[in-house]
C-alpha cells in the first residue's frame, strides 16, 4: 500500500523515443566514381553515437530549445543505445529522452535528431570542400604548366614557319 502511495505522489516523467538510420557516407565525387566507407563499421556507428551526446551537439539542442531544457539536463535524461532485433545489433540508434513536460520532452527529442543531422551535414559539407580545394591547387599547376608548353609550342612554330599566327585561335 505504501509503494502505491509512493508511486501517485511521485514525479511524473514523459519519455519520448526517436530512431535514426545510421549509414555510412556513399559519396560521388568523380564522374561515376563512388567512394564508400571503408573502415571499421562498428567503431563508426560508436563514433555516432558518442556525438549525439556531445557537448557540441546537446549545447545547440539546448540553446535551440530557448532555455526549456539545458545541457546537463539534456545529458542526464537522454538515452541514445544501438538498435536490435532479435538480439542482433541493426543500423538503428534508438533516442529516448524524459521529462516532466510531454511536449519538452518531444520538442527536446525532436530538436536532437534534427540538430544531429545538420551538424553531419554541415560536417559532410566542410570535408567535400577540402577535398575539392586538394584537387584544386594540382590543377591550378597542371593548368600553369599547360599554358607555358601551349605557348613554347606557338613559339617554336611561328619560329620555325610552321604555322603563322594569324592562323592560330588561342
Amino acid at each position: 500500500l505504501f509503494s502505491v502511495f509512493q508511486y501517485l505522489k511521485g514525479d511524473k516523467l514523459y519519455s519520448a523515443h526517436a530512431r535514426l538510420l545510421f549509414k555510412p557516407e556513399e559519396k560521388q565525387i568523380i564522374g561515376d566514381q563512388m567512394y564508400r566507407y571503408s573502415g571499421d563499421r562498428e567503431k563508426a556507428f560508436n563514433t555516432h553515437l558518442e556525438l549525439l551526446k556531445s557537448n557540441t551537439v546537446l549545447t545547440i539542442v539546448a540553446d535551440n530549445l530557448g532555455g526549456k531544457v539545458r545541457q546537463d539536463g539534456l545529458r542526464r535524461s537522454l538515452a541514445i543505445a544501438q538498435g536490435q532485433t532479435n538480439r542482433e545489433k541493426n543500423d538503428i540508434i534508438e533516442l529516448s529522452f524524459k521529462h516532466p513536460d510531454a511536449e519538452v520532452a518531444r520538442d527536446a527529442l525532436n530538436e536532437l535528431c534534427k540538430t544531429y543531422i545538420d551538424y553531419r551535414l554541415d560536417v559532410n559539407s566542410q570535408e567535400i570542400t577540402r577535398l575539392l580545394y586538394k584537387f584544386e591547387q594540382p590543377i591550378k599547376k597542371l593548368q600553369i604548366e599547360l599554358d607555358e608548353k601551349e605557348s613554347a609550342l606557338r613559339a617554336f612554330k611561328e619560329s620555325n614557319r610552321m604555322v603563322q599566327l594569324s592562323d592560330e585561335t588561342n
